[in-house]
């Protein structure tokens, strides 16, 4: 077909979280999440909820679970006000340790009641600075790096990059950047 012109499209999210160890082998956590979304002139924002809890039964195999996108919504902007729904995430996963300097992880993921996926993958800790990492997402390989404790004293600066095939257009690749300071 002709080309009649260009389409943008932007998603972003803000977070904001919270995390408390209630026991020695028990953590609790939430985020907050402020959703934007632009797409071809219409924009749109909502909000969100994700809830976690992290058993640690010993100091090398904790078990984790996690709902995500509860009541997450987009309003848009548009002469029908539109409102769009996320789907809500359900996961149950395990990571293992088997030396000090690699974790093995697995987690089995529910969308909205759909057939469930799974994800397996392996981190090296190459150093104090550098981990890295490979995986299995539902059958696509994933790759990804992170940098961390570059950072000024009593605080850590981590900068992380992965990438995968795209869930939808499985020809096309999904990166993902994340910079997170503590």
């Amino acid at each position: 077909g002709a080309i009649i012109g260009e389409l943008s499209n932007n998603e972003n999210a803000l977070l904001f979280s919270f995390g408390k160890r209630l026991a020695p082998k028990f953590a609790l956590g939430a985020n907050v999440k402020m959703l934007f979304h632009s797409l071809a002139g219409s924009s749109a924002s909502g909000m969100g909820f994700d809830l976690g809890a992290r058993v640690m039964p010993t100091e090398r195999v904790s078990f984790g679970a996690s709902v995500q996108n509860l009541g997450a919504t987009l309003k848009w902007n548009t002469t029908a006000q539109t409102e769009s729904k996320f789907p809500t995430l359900s996961r149950l996963g395990v990571l293992v340790k088997p030396l000090d300097m690699i974790n093995f992880a697995a987690d089995y993921e529910i969308i909205s009641r759909q057939k469930g996926q799974w994800h397996v993958g392996w981190e090296v800790l190459m150093s104090e600075y550098l981990n890295l990492r490979a995986g299995n997402d539902n059958g696509s390989i994933t790759l990804g790096a992170s940098l961390v404790n570059i950072a000024a004293v009593n605080n850590t600066l981590e900068l992380d990059y992965g990438f995968s095939k795209d869930p939808v257009d499985q020809t096309a690749l999904t990166q993902r950047r994340h910079c997170l300071h503590r």
